[in-house]
């Protein structure tokens, strides 16, 4: 089964450490692509349909995640890393994995999943990012709240 979402925000950013003219504060209409793929197996298939909502994953939830924390800010004011394309679609993912496990994951249950995202900065230019990809990226060993916390300057 694969959940694919599809969203939008306006954000500014300049990028740190950067030398050309990203350094200097400037927006962007980022266009994200986020799919949760899913792998059944048969004690999965039982926890899914006796869920009495039916959803894998609320497509209202995973907007109020994304758009509600970015939409309308400067990215650099928001997080404690720099604001790279690579940097946002990986938080991004971590965001929704942390979302996903809190509201979907019984500890009893074997669940084999990935979560990608795709985050456009233009027409042109995007990069894609798995869970797995964004851990290695940001070094991080659990992505558990207290971990994802340090990512931003807020309580997230």
């Amino acid at each position: 089964m694969k959940l694919t979402k599809y969203l939008e925000f306006d954000a500014a950013h300049r990028l740190l450490n950067y030398d050309g003219k990203c350094s200097n504060l400037h927006g962007h209409t980022w266009k994200v692509r986020i799919i949760i793929n899913i792998k059944f197996y048969n004690d999965v298939i039982v926890f899914f349909r006796n869920k009495t909502d039916g959803l894998l994953m609320d497509f209202g939830v995973i907007k109020k995640l994304i758009v509600d924390k970015f939409d309308h800010t400067n990215l650099n004011d928001i997080l404690t890393i720099n604001p790279t394309a690579e940097n946002i679609a990986s938080v991004i993912v971590l965001l929704i994995n942390l979302n996903f496990n809190n509201v979907n994951v019984d500890k009893r249950t074997r669940l084999d999943y990935d979560i990608i995202v795709k985050l456009w900065e233009s027409s042109t230019s995007s990069i894609g990012v798995n869970l797995y990809d964004a851990m290695k990226w940001l070094n991080i060993i659990s992505p558990d709240v207290n971990t994802i916390q340090k990512l931003f300057k807020e309580k997230i």
